[in-house]
């Protein structure tokens, strides 16, 4: 028994690390796309959540002014919690005589998160909304480029009429802060420069990312907005929106964002990331009959099989240290020199993948940085495993990432 569970685990890794390199294939082939001006410029409609964010908001709003995109056809909507008094604060005080932003306090009910304020800001601009009108989501310390807006908007006009959603990439303008910064920016750089466009190209559902997805309003209102309970809303969205006959695209376009530099907030949102995925997977267990054989696969190996992978990453490497020497279980030989290839290859192999995807952003100073990807994944383990404790204590509970932190 214990055998079969140890090969069964071999198997979990094998199958995740196997899947990513292909997707890392399949996100080298992408093709370039020449974006021009758009022939029409719909209104944009752009929700701002944050929550103690009162040290950011004006570089936030700074950032934003910089777009460019007619400003009479911008809609910002800064959304703050009733008791985030400091964030209110800030937000009286900012220059605002052109009334480029609005402010919009949410009431103090449950439950206090993005998605939440974000469907009741949705509500509440509903009467403004055009059958043209583009939804878009920023992060409180985000600094997207200038023509993202233009760009995304060229690309609605020049694709299928079922396509909802376009995801910009995000990148992080801390990579050089510490190690922890450095290995965070290789990591966003190989998931949303290489695996996103594998899925892509493999024609599977897309997870979106927390920030800078620009949805058509009138779909993000017909498949019912975000899941207010989901602490990771934009990969459950992704999904939904995949399973309705809608489809995602990648704009070439990136919003630089603040990696965390310090290990306790890292592990907290990460811990939120992973719990939101493995959530969002036991959500889709109840709506696999909209999908395909293959987009089932998919979601498997990318949502549902990641958190899992994760969990076992230490126990995995504390097993193989000990393999080397003797086995415990009396397992066979050969068991063991296979699981000691699949884990030496696996491992390597995404190390190296990671490192490559950082020539990319011409980042060259990471690519030996990145050899330090298996102790950045012991990190992984330990929030996944307080990700899978917290799905059973407090699967809505969602912890802060804080910013601004030197």
């Amino acid at each position: 028994m214990i055998e079969f569970l140890f090969l069964l685990t071999q198997l979990f890794f094998f199958f995740n690390w196997s899947f990513k390199i292909v997707l890392f294939l399949l996100g080298l082939k992408q093709k370039k796309v020449e974006y021009g001006n758009p022939k029409f410029y719909p209104d944009y409609h752009i929700l701002l959540p944050a929550y103690k964010e009162s040290n950011v908001i004006s570089e936030l709003i700074s950032n934003l002014r910089k777009l460019d995109y007619p400003k009479d056809k911008i809609n910002v909507y800064l959304i703050l919690e009733q008791d985030d008094i400091d964030s209110i604060r800030v937000a009286k005080t900012i220059e605002n005589s052109d009334n480029f932003f609005k402010t919009i306090i949410l009431p103090n009910t449950q439950p206090k998160t993005k998605p939440k304020a974000c469907n009741y800001t949705l509500e509440f601009i509903k009467p403004n909304l055009t059958p043209d009108s583009i939804v878009t989501i920023y992060d409180a310390e985000d600094k997207p480029e200038t023509d993202q807006l233009k760009k995304v908007v060229y690309l609605f006009e020049n694709s299928e009429k079922n396509v909802a959603c376009i995801q910009a990439k995000l990148n992080y303008f801390n990579k050089k802060q510490n190690t922890l910064t450095s290995l965070f920016t290789i990591e966003y750089t190989y998931w949303f420069d290489f695996l996103l466009p594998g899925l892509d190209k493999a024609k599977l559902p897309i997870p979106l990312g927390g920030t800078s997805n620009h949805f058509k309003a009138n779909r993000l209102i017909e498949v019912g907005a975000w899941d207010s309970y989901n602490v990771t809303e934009d990969a459950e969205l992704g999904i939904k929106l995949y399973s309705l006959g809608y489809k995602t695209l990648l704009v070439d376009s990136t919003t630089w964002e603040e990696a965390c530099s310090k290990i306790i907030p890292w592990i907290k949102q990460r811990t939120r990331w992973t719990k939101g995925y493995w959530l969002t997977y036991l959500k889709y267990l109840r709506m696999r009959k909209k999908l395909s054989l293959w987009d089932r696969f998919g979601i498997l190996f990318f949502v549902g099989l990641t958190p899992i992978v994760n969990v076992l990453y230490i126990p995995l490497n504390i097993l193989m240290v000990i393999f080397y020497f003797y086995s415990p279980f009396n397992f066979s030989k050969e068991l063991i020199f296979i699981c000691h290839i699949n884990f030496f290859i696996g491992t390597s192999c995404l190390v190296i993948s990671n490192a490559l995807s950082s020539i990319k952003r011409k980042n060259y100073d990471l690519i030996l940085i990145a050899g330090l990807l298996p102790f950045y994944w012991v990190l992984h383990s330990i929030a996944a495993a307080r990700a899978f404790k917290q799905s059973i204590t407090d699967p809505y509970g969602w912890e802060k990432t804080p910013h601004g932190l030197k």
